[in-house]
């Protein structure tokens, strides 16, 4: 399993990244879902162009279907 996240960059922009589930996240990131494996690349791209487009993390996760707190 792993976690998409993104964490707050200057200028208000999102940085969505990908870690290990078992491990923890990175300082200030806000987890945005969970995936297996197969699935991270795709929603890792589908997410980073959300953020581009200036979707906010609510945004983001009820898109995705998940709350996750």
């Amino acid at each position: 399993m792993y976690v998409i996240w993104c964490r707050n960059e200057g200028r208000g922009g999102l940085r969505v990244g990908v870690s290990d589930a078992r491990y923890p996240i990175p300082y200030m990131a806000d987890p945005i879902t969970i995936f297996e494996h197969c699935y991270v690349r795709l929603m890792r791209r589908w997410l980073g162009r959300r953020a581009k487009r200036g979707w906010s993390l609510e945004r983001m996760r009820e898109a995705c279907g998940e709350v996750i707190s």
